[in-house]
């Protein structure tokens, strides 16, 4: 109950604040909504808001993580990028923890979790990494989640990590962050016009009632929106890194991966935490198939 408590709580704070420049132009100006140019004018502007701020934070966020990997773990990670045809000097490399993520992509960086990625956790930037996790990060992590850490990181083979590090490399080669930033942006816009539209059809004078009746329909449809975009777009970007990492793979690095996202599965039904939240598939919540059916695919691609 608490986890849908709170994403309802994120999704409300979240209406809430692009939804007040929309309420300041109303009072100020009711015929700024009030016509059909009007709403889809304020629209625009909250996805070009939601873009700017999602394009900002995303950039923040790449500034912060200074650990880059040295030594032979940087030469061979530039090795598998130049193999899969794609210049190293254009891909940044990070260490960073992802929250069981075990590798992410965010623009042009590829982020890698040394907690779980045995093959990098002797770099000395990765050591720094872990030192900070296990210092200020796990002491308030749920036991679930660090069991399911650990279990993950014994589970994961070389060749997995290799085939896991292709896969992110392919959000990077087909600009995975900045199509979720528009996708994200356009969402935003259209809930933005549902929730204008419908406040202005129950009320011309835009009492309390119509705008709460607004804010729920635009809160609703940005969250229908969103999880239809992780079961149509993301689940489609991420089988599309799969075919990448697979076509530049071997077939047991395949093998492993295969193997790998298998048990993985297996590790998220053991220690599930027992959340509403977590009966949502995963396809719906983050765009991620389950992974046995991960592991079939990949199997046939081999």
């Amino acid at each position: 109950m608490k986890s849908i408590v709170a994403l309802l709580r994120q999704q409300t704070v979240g209406i809430v604040n692009l939804s007040l420049p929309i309420l300041a132009f109303a009072y100020l100006n009711p015929a700024l909504i009030q016509s059909t140019f009007g709403a889809l004018a304020c629209s625009l502007c909250i996805g070009l808001y939601l873009w700017y701020l999602n394009r900002t934070n995303t950039t923040n966020q790449m500034k912060i993580l200074p650990y880059t990997p040295t030594g032979a773990h940087k030469e061979l990670l530039e090795s598998v990028i130049t193999s899969c045809g794609v210049n190293p000097e254009s891909v940044q490399l990070r260490y960073g923890y992802t929250y069981e993520s075990i590798a992410m992509a965010i623009n042009n960086m590829i982020i890698i979790d040394p907690l779980v990625c045995s093959a990098f956790e002797d770099d000395p930037e990765a050591i720094k990494i872990k030192n900070i996790v296990e210092t200020h990060i796990f002491p308030v992590t749920p036991e679930p989640q660090k069991k399911r850490v650990q279990a993950v990181k014994q589970a994961l083979s070389r060749d997995a990590q290799l085939f896991i590090f292709k896969h992110e490399l392919g959000h990077v080669f087909y600009n995975y962050s900045s199509k979720k930033i528009a996708l994200v942006s356009l969402i935003g816009a259209i809930s933005a016009y549902v929730g204008i539209t419908t406040s202005v059809a129950l009320s011309n004078s835009l009492n309390g009632f119509a705008i709460l009746v607004g804010l729920l329909a635009a809160g609703v449809t940005d969250l229908l929106l969103s999880y239809s975009s992780n079961y149509f777009f993301k689940a489609r970007e991420e089988k599309n890194a799969d075919i990448f990492a697979a076509r530049h793979s071997t077939k047991n690095e395949i093998a492993a991966a295969a193997d790998f996202f298998e048990e993985h599965q297996n590790i998220l039904d053991t220690h599930k935490e027992q959340t509403l939240v977590a009966k949502i598939p995963g396809i719906i919540l983050s765009g991620h198939p389950d992974g046995k059916t991960r592991a079939n695919y990949l199997r046939k691609l081999s």
